[in-house]
């Protein structure tokens, strides 16, 4: 906290009352691009007091030198901010102040400011940072464009035995380099271990780190200045004072190697490897620098997926597996329904003692709620494993078949019979771990007397204990083809078409070096190809639905780790949720913006059908599917660390058409209510030219028109949630021409995303075309914005197939007068339409101008 000279401890004021917030924003690093010069201050002061005040607001600021502190004045805006408040948060006086910041400082270290406000000028100064967990804000100032091809401009006291390679980078305005490590060779059993000081990042100013929790876990750590992750991090990215960003990838997998990065007492970043080969490899670790993070990282992933591919070929290239799979004939509809259907999973349902009653149970209590799934996963505990009664890691599989206790008939009698009662599931899945079993393979089971076996040493200390003196038995590397092969095969007898693999992490606690060398590989590449053969599976995000804290904690990590996967070859899963929970609708609307599938997994009979509904819609041949962005979400603010007070922003788009509908959900972590200013430009991909309006998910609120750089206020309680959808508005260009955007689906989290494609045609002869594909059926809305002056049945036509709809399946909307609401679903069905081949709905508005 700064005061200037002569401030003194405040007293009890009507200002204590009143809470302010801005934008640049506290708590933050906002850059400022280096062609813009002047930063447009906007604060908002929020109070509930009575009787006149003359409130005042100022900034204060170290533009002029990082010790000299001085105060902007902000001048009162009559005008009132666009503002979406959370359904349980109640509305107060509201204030707008605005003042501007001229001219660029004379230095690259980054200007630092917070607000202080009063209510009245004989009254002290309030300091919006009087509470610890609000922070000054912070303002870059990007300087240069990375122009220098010299990685010591970026990293100091690089290490003479580096070998530093120029890359050509395949991202735009980024620069790359590949950095070659020496490791130390493996001495059977044990691994070459080497610690190799890459150097000291330059001028930074925050920092942040995807590290391993542990071996399955990755989470995001942020710091400022000084590098000094807890944990050791795959990937770690720098925000440097002028605005550039530089990002270290550690490239595993590469030659029987896995590196990662940690740090010294002096916040160089340490290049750990650990080399399962005999000899003595290169480790790669990949740089970049960028004006953008986005752009840095791509870059740097761009680069790693070159070499991973260039290594494969280099040891002969594909396998004839591999390329038979490849070459097979594939469903086209397969791994859409998949990932476009809503699943259930009996893990947290249903518990550990699985039972073929208990899943159909599930599955009646789900139909008898008109809740329609088209995926069943079958969770843990349906195998026959040893040491009953046990802690599953001394249980050991025994054989491929089920457990006769939960499921006397086998597993392909309750597969069979789930698919004849229940016709609506389409695809059924079963977990297992990629080594067998929590505790690895029984030792005197059937699968240990057909396959070739051996004892191996896992790593100690881990969160959940580990079997009796940290051996496990598993399939030898030799023979895990076969194995491989033959329980898929099972799995594809017993009419199981997918799978759940677990423990893959497994690969990496195996201690001794040459076992690591024999398991690793064989185990991915058996469980590769024969996954690919016969099904598909499914790479997960867990988390610990009894703990409070690890739900808004899991939604922070997995729109930061989406940054990194989101240049792998997986679908994002951000795990299974209970839809009555009191996190429920904050897990939900965080899934559906991920871009991946929804899993839920009730206990039979405790569902809340209104927000599976919000997730999910019917398609045009009666199955359920959900609605989901073909874009993965992730956090649009890498730097943010979660203790910071701020609303975690988790951005995707609708669609890859230019110009589409954009989503912003917004989340509040915090464990208090939570305002912010939000810019329009937060939104990914908004075009600076372009006119938008943004809807509310959960009030249905539709804003004014907005255009960069306008900003609104968002208000959350505590759990609160929004999911904020960015639509481009078009018109004719005429004066009487209205302005006009697709909804897409109303009352559906992210709605928007139901569209498949979009047209808006103001024709010659003045009538305007509205033309759309939706694939899913509902309440289609579409925003013109001179409806309330309009007669539906004068001015509007609307047809579904080349059919027109009957005329009270459209309506004006109650709550937004300018929203015209058309019921697909009620038309679909009463005009008793033939979905025939197609799975999409093509819709035809017609309007006189």
């Amino acid at each position: 906290m700064y005061r200037g000279p002569g401030d003194k401890s405040p007293k009890r004021s009507p200002s204590m009352s009143a809470s302010v917030f801005c934008h640049p924003p506290l708590s933050q690093s906002t850059s400022i691009a280096h062609g813009d010069n002047d930063v447009s201050f906007t604060a908002v002061l929020e109070h509930e007091l009575k009787g006149r005040f003359v409130w005042e607001v100022a900034v204060w600021h170290n533009w002029q030198a990082p010790d000299l502190w001085e105060e902007l004045h902000l001048q009162p805006d009559e005008t009132s901010p666009e503002t979406f408040r959370g359904k349980s948060t109640t509305a107060r006086k509201s204030l707008l102040f605005r003042g501007t910041l001229n001219g660029r400082p004379n230095r690259i270290e980054p200007v630092r400011f917070t607000l202080k406000y009063r209510s009245r000028s004989e009254e002290d100064w309030q300091w919006a940072n009087k509470d610890d967990s609000i922070r000054d804000g912070e303002l870059i100032y990007q300087t240069r464009l990375p122009t220098s091809d010299q990685l010591n401009d970026y990293i100091a006291g690089l290490g003479p035995e580096l070998s530093i390679r120029r890359e050509a980078s395949e991202s735009p305005r980024t620069k790359l380099w590949t950095v070659l490590v020496n490791a130390n060779p493996a001495h059977d059993p044990h691994s070459g271990i080497t610690e190799s000081t890459i150097g000291i990042p330059r001028e930074v100013s925050r920092w942040m780190a995807l590290v391993r929790l542990w071996s399955p876990w990755l989470a995001p750590e942020h710091g400022r200045d000084k590098f000094s992750p807890s944990r050791p991090s795959v990937l770690s990215s720098f925000l440097r004072k002028d605005g550039l960003h530089l990002v270290l990838l550690a490239v595993s997998g590469i030659d029987d190697m896995l590196s990662v990065f940690n740090a010294d007492a002096e916040g160089s970043v340490v290049c750990q490897i650990k080399n399962d080969s005999p000899s003595k490899n290169k480790a790669h670790v990949v740089i970049s620098v960028g004006e953008s993070f986005d752009c840095a990282v791509a870059a740097a992933m761009y680069h790693s997926r070159k070499m991973v591919i260039a290594e494969k070929n280099l040891h002969g290239g594909p396998s004839k597996d591999e390329i038979a799979v490849n070459e097979a004939p594939v469903n086209a509809t397969w791994m859409e329904n998949w990932q476009d259907g809503l699943s259930y999973c009996t893990w947290n349902g249903l518990g550990q003692q699985l039972t073929e009653e208990a899943i159909f149970n599930a599955l009646t209590s789900l139909q008898k709620n008109n809740v329609n799934i088209t995926n069943l996963i079958i969770d843990d505990n349906w195998q026959s494993l040893d040491n009953e009664g046990q802690s599953q890691f001394r249980q050991g599989w025994v054989e491929f078949e089920a457990n006769k206790k939960g499921f006397p008939n086998g597993l392909k009698h309750a597969v069979s019979r789930i698919r004849k009662e229940h016709k609506n599931i389409q695809h059924i899945a079963v977990w297992h771990a990629i080594m067998g079993y929590w505790g690895g393979i029984a030792p005197k089971g059937k699968l240990a007397a057909e396959y070739r076996t051996k004892e191996v040493q896992m790593r100690t200390g881990n969160p959940f204990g580990r079997p009796p003196g940290g051996k496990l038995h598993v399939i030898r590397g030799d023979d895990v083809g076969r194995y491989y092969e033959d329980f898929y095969q099972f799995l594809d007898d017993c009419g199981v078409d997918s799978v759940k693999t677990d423990c893959q992490f497994f690969l990496d606690e195996v201690v001794d070096a040459d076992d690591r060398r024999e398991l690793t590989k064989a185990y991915q590449d058996a469980w590769s190809i024969s996954s690919l053969r016969h099904f598909s599976v499914k790479v997960i995000s867990y988390f610990f639905p009894e703990i409070e804290a690890s739900h808004p904690y899991h939604i922070f990590c997995n729109a930061h780790n989406a940054l990194f996967t989101q240049h792998l070859n997986v679908l994002p899963d951000w795990d299974m949720f209970q839809t009555s929970h009191t996190w429920s609708s904050f897990h939900g609307a965080a899934r559906c913006l991920s871009g991946g599938p929804v899993y839920i997994t009730d206990v039979p009979g405790e569902h809340d059908i209104d927000l599976i509904h919000q997730m999910t819609a019917a398609t045009t041949h009666g199955t359920t599917a959900i609605i989901r962005p073909p874009i993965f979400g992730r956090t649009i603010h890498q730097y943010n660390s979660y203790d910071a007070s701020i609303l975690l922003k988790i951005g995707t788009f609708a669609s890859t058409r230019r110009h589409c509908p954009s989503f912003l959900g917004i989340f509040n972590i915090s464990p208090d209510r939570n305002q912010e200013l939000i810019p329009l430009k937060d939104f990914p991909g908004v075009a600076a030219e372009q006119t938008y309006i943004v809807r509310a998910h959960t009030t249905g609120q539709l804003s004014n028109k907005l255009r960069q750089p306008d900003l609104f206020v968002i208000d959350l309680p505590v759990r609160g949630w929004e999911i904020l959808t960015a639509y481009p508005l078009e018109n004719s260009g005429s004066d009487k021409s209205p302005d006009v955007a697709v909804l897409g689906l109303l009352g559906r989290m992210t709605g928007a995303a139901a569209m498949t494609f979009t047209e808006i045609h103001f024709e010659t002869s003045g009538r305007l075309r509205i033309s759309l594909s939706l694939k899913t059926l509902g309440i289609l809305g579409i925003y013109i914005s001179d409806l309330p002056s309009r007669d539906i049945d004068d001015d509007i036509l609307v047809t579904i197939q080349g059919k027109v709809v009957p005329r009270e399946t459209v309506r004006k909307s109650d709550k937004v007068g300018s929203v015209l609401e058309l019921d697909i679903e009620r038309a679909w069905h009463q005009m008793d339409i033939n979905a025939g081949w197609s799975n999409e709905v093509f819709v035809e508005v017609l309007i006189s101008c």
